[in-house]
């Protein structure tokens, strides 16, 4: 993502890449070869997400449930946890707008 120079869109996530807040989290179009596995940091943050965002929704008069779908789908990553490889050139994401920010999220709503 630097390397393509999205820097105004994506500045490398609110926690620097240290798996802490969510906001890199893409959505996988395309992927040349299997990705590597989610570890368990990459899926207890977008658990943890998808659990604030759904909330919000319910909050808002939305289908919480259906929005958390998003968030913990097969093809919801953390782009601070893809380990790219030469055969994952090719790759092609979406950068959701539905980004949340879990350092902003107070830790008895997590």
């Amino acid at each position: 993502l630097m390397a393509a120079d999205l820097n105004d869109v994506w500045p490398g996530g609110a926690c620097g890449g240290a798996c802490n807040c969510s906001t890199c989290r893409v959505e996988i179009d395309v992927a040349p070869a299997p990705l590597l596995p989610r570890e368990d940091d990459e899926l207890d943050m977008l658990d943890s997400a998808a659990a604030a965002i759904s909330r919000q929704a319910d909050a808002a008069g939305e289908d919480g449930a259906a929005v958390a779908e998003v968030y913990l789908a097969d093809k919801s990553r953390l782009a601070c946890q893809l380990v790219l490889r030469e055969e994952d050139d090719g790759l092609e994401l979406t950068l959701p707008e539905d980004v949340l920010n879990m350092l902003e999220v107070p830790l008895w709503l997590r």
